[in-house]
């Protein structure tokens, strides 16, 4: 039989530069002379690289598939071709991998670019090979991922092949990390009030952090129709400038098709000082009797004279008049809303006012009254809030009212069991809450905000009676109690110490205000607080019937002058003899 001759090789990569010796072995190797050879991929293409010498060593410095023969006599008698063996060669050319765009962390969705780049020659000149988690050839130096998911993250490498001579190929790149989070990242708004200039700068951030902030595109959104809020503008500084009050969120994008964080919580700009009309009653009495006419005033502060003014009530009416002045018959009971707008320039409108309804005598029906438990302004989302109306009543519904920027909202609660409504908001709400019977109770309203803050400012929903203590506090998400809060009462510092409440021994009416409070960085949203002041002496919450030298008369004329007194409207200054 025919012998068969082996192959060895001192190593099977030619280094750049380098080279690699082949020694080719027959039985009785003094009588063989010896032929080798070499092909790149295709067998029909096979080089001859030396024949007919006695030495059984060569060195090459290319790669490729080689084998040998030996052969001897003549004519030539050859044995059988050798097994094939593979040797690869190193080029100068470096690979390198990139990632475009090149984010520190990829979230899930997201498309991004891996890159395969070799420094000189051109693009087309190459095949190129992935490492894990990709293992694949590819007839281009992109892979692109579509819709990243954890299973994208991993560690990458490529390498070239010459498409000429597939064993010149240049060394594995570095390795590149791609990390993919399934986590979606979250857009947060930071307010920070300029009280001097009426402004409120509004600062759009991602979370994570380990996000690149400068590859984020931020998206700025006021609320003005419920369903459709209206996009204000897009830049990459996060940053918006507002002197308009209303609500606001925003969120981040990048990327083509761009990717989108979650939107952020709601924060309402609320300018008290800017545009803010205020409703005012005349006569402002304690005590005031059904039937009786007064007035409420809108007023703006600075007031210029060409604004029309509109009027809304809780039960949806819109009175036609577009004065600052409106006249009611006492009997109401609602709450009342103004606003102004200019005649020069109807785009230009101020916020809404507070909610006001007046004070009311307890004849003929008695006021009705709402608590809230827990007994705080602010809440938390995902926390549940109990409203309780009490009076003489069977019958209660809990009405709401937003007012959210330039719009207005009225709503009734549909979890009313009895007399309870219970609450529960998955995102950020500030609302005005009162109770309704219909034997025609009405109960003071109260302010109610939920926010998705990490930090609230726990603050008493109703006044606070003139001459009374109360203790404000701050709580973090999770914790109830905190130490090192500072505290703050219409933006000033009031408080800055180890203690963790506030404590105010005797409420006076300078107490009354706007407050939040500050932990470990973070700020509350603020409250307002409001004082009831007591009646003064000068200015009795009742009649005063003084009735003096009756002593003659009869009984019976007695009675004709007292029924006749309590038939008379009690007008203030007046006095009955």
């Amino acid at each position: 039989d025919k012998p068969r001759p082996t192959v060895r090789a001192d190593k099977r990569l030619i280094p750049v530069g380098g080279n690699v010796t082949l020694t080719c072995s027959v039985d009785n190797p003094t009588e063989w002379k010896y032929y080798w050879f070499r092909h790149t991929g295709n067998i029909s293409e096979v080089q001859t690289v030396d024949e007919g010498k006695s030495e059984n060593v060569i060195s090459i410095s290319q790669g490729g598939v080689y084998y040998c023969q030996g052969g001897r006599g003549s004519p030539v008698f050859f044995t059988e071709e050798s097994h094939r063996i593979n040797i690869e060669k190193r080029v100068s050319n470096m690979a390198s991998v990139s990632l475009r765009p090149d984010w520190p962390v990829i979230y899930s969705g997201e498309t991004i670019t891996v890159r395969c780049e070799i420094s000189g020659g051109r693009n087309n000149e190459w095949v190129y090979e992935w490492s894990k988690p990709i293992s694949d050839t590819l007839p281009t130096n992109e892979y692109r991922i579509v819709d990243a998911s954890e299973s994208s993250s991993g560690n990458y490498r490529c390498l070239g092949r010459n498409k000429q001579d597939l064993y010149s190929s240049t060394e594995w790149s570095d390795i590149t990390t791609v990390t993919v989070s399934e986590q979606r990242p979250k857009a947060q708004i930071i307010p920070d009030r300029d009280s001097a200039g009426g402004t409120v700068t509004l600062t759009c951030s991602v979370k994570p952090s380990s996000s690149s902030s400068s590859s984020w595109t931020y998206y700025w959104y006021r609320v003005e129709i419920a369903s459709k809020p209206v996009e204000l503008k897009s830049d990459t500084n996060g940053e918006l400038v507002t002197s308009e009050n209303g609500l606001y969120f925003c969120r981040a994008g990048r990327g083509r098709p761009v990717y989108y964080t979650e939107s952020s919580q709601s924060v309402t700009v609320d300018i008290p000082d800017k545009q803010r009309p205020v409703v005012t009653q005349q006569p402002n009495w304690s005590t005031m009797y059904y039937h009786r006419e007064i007035i409420l005033r809108c007023e703006i502060q600075g007031q210029p004279t060409d604004w029309v003014f509109e009027w809304i009530s809780s039960s949806g009416d819109a009175p036609s008049t577009q004065n600052d002045i409106l006249s009611l018959d006492y009997s109401f009971s609602k709450y009342y809303w103004c606003r102004g707008r200019r005649k020069s320039d109807p785009h230009d409108v101020t916020w809404w006012s507070a909610p006001f309804t007046s004070r009311y005598a307890s004849y003929p029906h008695p006021a009705a009254s709402l608590s809230v438990s827990p007994d705080r302004e602010q809440h938390f989302t995902s926390e549940s809030v109990t409203l309780n109306c009490g009076g003489n009543s069977a019958e209660w519904r809990v009405m709401k009212f937003s007012v959210t920027g330039h719009l207005i909202y009225l709503r009734i609660c549909w979890a009313m069991t009895g007399s309870l409504c219970t609450i529960n908001r998955t995102h950020s709400d500030k609302s005005v809450y009162w109770c309704e019977s219909k034997s025609g109770e009405f109960s003071a309203a109260v302010n109610l905000t939920v926010h998705n803050e990490d930090l609230l400012l726990v603050s008493p929903v109703h006044p606070v009676t003139e001459g009374a203590s109360v203790t404000l506090s701050c709580r973090l998400r999770g914790e109830n109690k905190l130490s090192d809060v500072i505290f703050y009462h219409n933006d000033k510092l009031i408080q800055n110490d180890s203690r963790g409440e506030l404590k105010i021994s005797a409420v006076s009416q300078s107490d009354e205000g706007f407050y939040k409070c500050e932990h470990s960085g973070n700020v509350s949203p603020q409250s307002w607080m409001g004082v009831k002041v007591l009646p003064r002496p000068e200015h009795p919450s009742f009649p005063v019937l003084l009735v003096a030298g009756l002593g003659g008369l009869s009984g019976k004329i007695l009675i004709i002058l007292l029924i006749l007194l309590s038939h008379c409207r009690y007008l203030k200054g007046d006095s009955f003899l």
